[in-house]
């Protein structure tokens, strides 16, 4: 059984489909800034896999920061890295240039 993910971006919700990964980046499924040339144009992606979703870092350079909602646990996503998301809310937040961004899940 697949649990539903909802991801929040400034207030824009997406629901994920399980079946194909969901980007998120520059020129992605949740455009972020795509004014941002710092920012890649797919960074981050969140896949279903093992009976959990996935946040994945499929960027080269930058590096995302987990967190559980209430910052009890963080972790930092550098490239190429994945992490389950087992938390009921987690927030995520990277830097791009001078810009810092948040979305949560």
């Amino acid at each position: 059984m697949t649990h539903p993910l909802t991801i929040d971006f400034l207030g824009e919700i997406y629901h994920p489909d399980p079946e194909v990964p969901f980007t998120i980046g520059r020129e992605a499924d949740l455009v972020v800034d795509d004014e941002n040339a710092f920012l890649h144009r797919q960074f981050l992606s969140a896949t279903w896999a093992s009976g959990l979703w996935w946040l994945n870092n499929v960027g080269t350079q930058l590096t995302a920061t987990v967190s559980h909602d209430e910052g009890r646990v963080q972790a930092w996503l550098a490239p190429g890295a994945s992490l389950p998301l087992v938390f009921t809310h987690t927030v995520v937040w990277f830097t791009a240039g001078s810009t810092t961004y948040e979305f949560e899940l």
